[in-house]
């Protein structure tokens, strides 16, 4: 148990020295704990002795000390030599150390400068969460790039509430972390109300749409506009660039259009093998690009979706996903001992139509949706909205959408935490009920004919 004060006041201390000739201790040094937990000292001048000679100390001495621990224990001390920006580049310094991308910390640093900009920096002032508030509420898109860079946006669209949300999380890490330190008294923003987020329904791709993104149609589409472009050209007669010219001003496009489709290889198109792993698995768009052979277990009819360095897992846990008997047709004749499933440009965000040197190697900006936007106009399917997180959401939905579906073993083969995040995801399952309950079982009927489809023919 540890010594109690001599002051009666926690964190502080005194002790006597600089005896005079008749050996009466004539100075006090009085110590008290900053805000750092370091000891503050003041000397105080002895002026009264009790009768066996020990000191008196004087009331000043004692005020002192317990002011001191005061303000302290408030938190008025510290604020004063600390700001924002310091917290924001210390809580810069944590994350990196564990190993949090530098995406996250370049944005908080982001979110420093522009705070530092409107003079926003002390956290203890009764004015700094409405500050706070007032900048975030006034931020207009590209907000977070240099007034000289190359790519600073020059649209005035305001920041989405989502976007917002975001930024005012950011600053209450940094004031929650400056309270864990013991620089702010409380969380000057924990009272702040985040901004309201509308509540909307994702676009969703559609069954029929579903069918044309993993058809063979889609997949062959190069093969047969390369057959039907040379067929053309040989109708046309004539010289072969009369003869395109001729077929460019019928389709009513540019005949550079026509040059292009014919200088693409008649080969299956490579974003199609990545289409279907998404449309199949439910995955998060950078596991399913980046599965691997290996995890594939033909034999139990899961695929292991496990950690790997070149990926980022959000939720760090590994999982079963359940192998569709349409995807364990479409891979079984691709099968390999190991390896990823995609080639390197694909896992790198490219379409596959053009070979990029950096994507040959794995590296890109890992846009999906980018990716896929493309490849729906190659096969003529206008994405509008949707995204290659989209994909996802549909898996969920048609998933939840079937009556005899248990919900708990789709929160985990998507890999929810929790089975309202799940929920979430399903809310559009309504528009898929009345065709998935006709399907013969839970699985994927996209490929195959089924009772609710066999009658469109779609291959």
């Amino acid at each position: 148990m540890g010594r109690s004060s001599p002051l009666g006041i926690e964190g502080t201390g005194v002790s006597y020295r600089d005896p005079d000739a008749a050996g009466r201790l004539t100075a006090a040094q009085v110590r008290a704990r900053d805000e750092s937990g370091a000891w503050q000292c003041k000397r105080f001048a002895i002026e009264s002795w009790r009768r066996d000679g020990t000191p008196i100390l004087p009331d000043a001495a004692k005020d002192w000390a317990r002011e001191t621990r005061k303000s302290f224990v408030k938190g008025e001390t510290v604020a004063r030599a600390a700001t924002f920006q310091d917290f924001a580049a210390l809580l810069c310094e944590n994350l990196a150390a564990s190993g949090v991308g530098a995406e996250r910390t370049a944005l908080i640093k982001k979110v420093a400068a522009g705070l530092l900009r409107e003079g926003v920096t002390d956290m203890r002032t009764d004015a700094f969460p409405v500050r706070v508030r007032t900048w975030i509420t006034g931020l207009k898109a590209g907000w977070s790039y240099a007034a000289d860079a190359k790519n600073r946006r020059t649209t005035v669209a305001p920041l989405s509430p989502a976007t917002r949300n975001k930024i005012l999380v950011i600053c209450r890490q940094v004031t929650g972390l400056a309270l864990r330190k013991r620089r702010l008294p409380f969380d000057t923003l924990v009272e702040l109300p985040r901004f309201k987020e509308p509540t909307t329904l994702k676009p969703l791709f559609t069954t029929d749409e579903l069918r044309r993104l993993v058809s063979d149609t889609a997949r062959d589409h190069s093969i047969a506009a390369h057959a039907d472009l040379a067929a053309a050209i040989a109708a046309a007669g004539g010289s072969r660039g009369e003869a395109i010219g001729a077929i460019a001003k019928a389709r009513k496009v540019h005949p550079t259009s026509i040059y292009n489709a014919l200088a693409r290889k008649p080969e299956a198109d490579p974003w199609w093998l990545a289409c279907c792993l998404l449309v199949y698995t439910g995955a998060r768009a950078q596991e399913a690009m980046h599965l691997r052979w290996e995890w594939v277990q033909w034999d139990a009819g899961v695929i292991t979706l496990k950690l790997a360095d070149d990926y980022d897992s959000k939720s760090d846990a590994e999982r079963l996903i359940p192998l569709e008997p349409e995807l364990r047709a479409i891979l079984q004749p691709l099968a390999k001992t190991t390896g990823h499933i995609l080639p390197p440009e694909i896992r790198a965000g490219g379409s596959g139509m053009k070979l990029r040197e950096s994507a040959a190697k794995g590296k890109g900006a890992r846009d999906y949706t980018a990716a896929l936007r493309r490849y729906c106009v190659r096969i003529k399917l206008d994405v509008g909205e949707r995204t290659a997180h989209s994909l996802r959401h549909c898996y969920i939905s048609l998933k939840a959408a079937r009556a005899d579906m248990n919900i708990d073993r789709l929160r985990k083969a998507v890999g929810h935490a929790d089975a309202a995040t799940t929920a979430g995801y399903s809310r559009l399952s309504q528009m898929f009920e009345a065709e998935v309950d006709r399907w013969p079982d839970s699985t994927l009927w996209l490929r195959r004919p089924s009772p609710a489809v066999a009658a469109q023919g779609v291959r």
